[in-house]
């Protein structure tokens, strides 16, 4: 019997020294939220948005920021957002497909950044919940405005020919 005992705490000694070693290089933000949104620098940078996006080009002006909520171990989703304001003749929902929607959720746990609220406020509307807004404009899916593989998402057409674009991976 004391024979089983030590085969046992010797078993149970190992597995403990084996999962103390798997979880030695993870940081406590890890194990306890996973899933936490990093946002990018914004910027204005045409040029590097058109790497993760299709646009016309008639570009009058760009603001956008990335996003990810990937743990350090590469899993999860990120994505950018963008505001661009089109010339007169262009036009963005040519690349998407229609798709009526009342909200959209930008950085829901995270607060939207300053320059998002204020590019956005004649087009979206905050809600109750954080990070959630009511549309006032036409929405898209994104159709063929992503790159891959940022192949999923949003655009809403808002005044003066200013779009949203919301784009991400899964």
């Amino acid at each position: 019997m004391n024979t089983n005992i030590r085969r046992n705490g010797t078993l149970l000694a190992s597995l403990l020294a084996a999962l103390s070693s798997l979880f030695a290089g993870c940081s406590c933000s890890q194990l306890t939220n996973p899933h936490a949104v990093r946002l990018g620098t914004d910027s204005t940078n045409l040029g590097e948005l058109r790497k993760f996006c299709n646009l016309p080009a008639d570009v009058q002006s760009c603001q956008w920021q990335t996003w990810s909520n990937m743990d350090d171990f590469g899993f999860g989703d990120w994505g950018l957002v963008a505001v661009v304001k089109l010339g007169n003749d262009a036009e963005l929902a040519e690349l998407g497909d229609p798709s009526p929607r009342e909200h959209v959720v930008l950085f829901s746990r995270e607060p939207t950044p300053a320059w998002l609220r204020d590019s956005t406020a004649t087009m979206l509307e905050a809600t109750d919940e954080r990070g959630v807004y009511s549309i006032q404009g036409d929405t898209f899916e994104a159709g063929n405005i992503g790159k891959s593989p940022l192949l999923h998402g949003s655009i809403i057409k808002g005044p003066d020919n200013t779009w949203i674009i919301t784009l991400h991976t899964m």
